[in-house]
């Protein structure tokens, strides 16, 4: 097994640089037309652990995930267009609130269906569930200390996030190269999506230069400076409630001052290369979560496994209904579900995937969740322990 930090970081990065090596080869184009590499540099961190290569857990992923994923996001808002980002606010904010509110509804019908499958206390776990699915981790830790799950219910959602979370992560990043198709399908406007994309192409031409060692020094020494500034504030501010955590308050404060510099003439670096750079450093993150996820676990909880399929299926039904009725880009629909089901650390990315320069819309839409999650838990779990009563 790896498990010495170098040597594990390095086995990470080799992944990621083989795999798009291996898909700019004209024999596979093909194949990662269909299946991104993305996608693989989560499942084959996630075989690694499962067949004991990797370790499950290690420093490495700690800080991959709370301090590279942190400059990776300031990288890439300081390459954001603000102001073209806020026109697909409202269209934004309904899938949002529906995402949310299709979780929860499905959440209770579900529940409902399997209940006498379950053990008599699973409205627990479900509770739980919907805290991160509708928020994030520290609203899970909320739900679950006030609703008093046991750690056999607390594990149990923890191991459906985990499986059935990551699945469908990956399954919206193998559709990103249907966008289109699905748009038609749809009927979507894409009027205003189109013209962001136009806009910012128009510029992209204009400024776009070749990336010097300048360029690279000054990203790095602003993404690195901002997360290690933030990550130090965030453990100063207290903790709400477990709502937001340290790294919760890191993100905000690092968004926060990312979204200013890039109203500044900072805001040019995005033209040499700020993108791409930010991108790979989110795919290292992407990867630590990947490890993280232990495909033998899957056997200990099936019907919770069971129960957040049919969840995320029901959720899925409404989004594509609704995103069709207010003829929505799938673009809204798809970072909306997956800021409610993956949160800050994996939205950005599946928003980076579909629209490679409006990664900032989700780290706009995650902090909805951060608010409203723990309260729409508590209402769903309330709910499922009257329909667990009756029965």
């Amino acid at each position: 097994m790896i498990t010495d930090p170098f040597a594990l970081l390095a086995y990470l990065v080799a992944i990621i640089a083989a795999l798009f090596w291996l898909s700019d080869l004209p024999a596979l184009r093909r194949v990662f037309h269909f299946v991104p590499p993305v996608l693989w540099i989560l499942l084959i961190p996630t075989l690694s652990t499962t067949f004991g290569l990797i370790p499950v857990e290690s420093p490495v992923y700690d800080w991959l995930q709370n301090r590279v994923l942190v400059a990776a996001l300031v990288l890439l808002l300081l390459a954001t267009n603000l102001r073209a980002i806020l026109r697909l606010g409202r269209p934004a904010l309904t899938m949002m609130l529906t995402a949310s509110g299709s979780i929860a509804v499905s959440a209770i019908i579900v529940f409902a269906a399997v209940r006498f499958w379950l053990p008599p206390d699973a409205w627990k776990s479900i509770a739980a569930l919907m805290g991160v699915w509708t928020g994030g981790y520290g609203n899970m830790v909320a739900v679950s200390t006030s609703v008093d799950a046991s750690a056999a219910m607390l594990t149990n959602a923890i191991i459906t996030d985990t499986i059935v979370g990551y699945g469908w992560m990956s399954l919206l990043i193998t559709l990103a190269p249907a966008q289109d198709a699905i748009d038609r399908h749809l009927k979507a406007d894409r009027s205003i999506l189109d013209d962001i994309n136009r806009r910012l192409g128009e510029v992209e031409a204009k400024l776009t230069r070749p990336t010097t060692i300048t360029d690279v020094a000054i990203m790095m020494g602003i993404a690195i400076g901002i997360a290690y500034l933030a990550s130090r504030a965030g453990q100063a501010l207290p903790q709400i409630s477990g709502i937001i955590s340290a790294f919760t308050w890191s993100v905000i404060i690092a968004s926060a001052v990312a979204i200013v510099l890039s109203l500044t003439r900072l805001g040019n670096l995005g033209f040499a290369g700020a993108t791409p750079v930010g991108t790979f450093l989110l795919y290292m993150a992407y990867a630590a979560i990947g490890a993280r996820a232990n495909m033998s676990d899957v056997g200990s909880a099936p019907l919770f496994l069971f129960a957040g399929v049919l969840i995320l299926l029901l959720h899925a039904t409404v989004m594509l209904l609704t995103a069709r009725w207010l003829k929505i880009p799938i673009f809204a629909a798809v970072v909306a579900s997956q800021a409610n089901v993956g949160g800050m650390a994996t939205a950005p990315i599946v928003a980076a995937i579909y629209q490679r320069s409006l990664a900032g819309v989700a780290v706009l839409l995650v902090p909805l969740g951060l608010a409203y999650g723990t309260f729409v838990a508590l209402a769903v779990g309330a709910v499922c322990r009257l329909i667990a009563g009756a029965g």
